[in-house]
């Protein structure tokens, strides 16, 4: 195996062991901070709040839309309408679920930090004495 390969192929056991540890990061958290069937319960909600962020967006982008065609024409609107109820709608459920997501996200960056310090040491090897 050549040196390129061997660094490719340490490059992605690197890679792995980060997503795994970022993921049992996120995992520890949950079973720290949520109780059975909380997430679910808090994502649900989410789901249900989000309609009011995704009608201001479709207004808006319908707005914005036909008031930036030349042609005001009404197929534009309706896209524009289209992707700022998207927009709004992945907002509001960002928003209304940043309880639980910034819980596991704070787990994760644990676990990368985690195998990050694994990795370095790996490399640099503490020698006492």
């Amino acid at each position: 195996m050549s040196q390129h390969e061997s660094r490719l192929k340490s490059g992605l056991e690197y890679g792995k062991d980060l997503v795994d540890s970022a993921v049992e990061g996120a995992r520890e958290a949950r079973l720290e901070n949520f109780e059975q069937g909380e997430i679910a319960s808090e994502l649900a909600e989410a789901l249900e709040d989000a309609w009011q962020p995704a009608m201001i967006g479709a207004c808006a982008g319908a707005l914005v839309a036909y008031l930036t065609d030349e042609k005001k024409s009404g197929r534009n609107a309706v896209a524009g309408a289209l992707v700022g109820a998207a927009i709004g709608f992945t907002a509001g459920i960002l928003w209304s679920s940043r309880n639980v997501t910034g819980t596991l996200a704070r787990g994760a960056a644990k676990g990368l930090g985690r195998a990050r310090d694994r990795h370095w040491l790996e490399k640099h090897p503490v020698v006492y004495g």
